[in-house]
């Protein structure tokens, strides 16, 4: 699911979190949270992240601190610089 923020809020859908960059799309693990959860846009204001997810099948939306998060799954997009020769 896609959550888009209203226009006038100001957001960006790439952050870092624990050094490791993060973008919108890419599972994450929050601590205090059962599941994995989909990082949407980090709420520029406070910083708060904007996830979705949880327990399969009961999927919600959470906003979250990045100190949080726990894990970021690696990306499954390869960049340039990455593929096998």
């Amino acid at each position: 699911r896609k959550q888009m923020p209203p226009p006038e809020r100001p957001v960006a859908y790439e952050t870092v979190v624990d050094g490791k960059p993060l973008v919108r799309g890419q599972a994450v693990r929050v601590r205090g949270e059962q599941g994995a959860f989909v990082f949407q846009y980090v709420w520029l204001p406070d910083g708060s992240l904007t996830l979705y997810g949880g327990l399969h099948g009961h999927g919600t939306w959470r906003s979250v601190q990045p100190e949080r998060v726990r894990h970021v799954k690696r990306s499954e997009v390869l960049r340039e610089d990455d593929d096998a020769s």
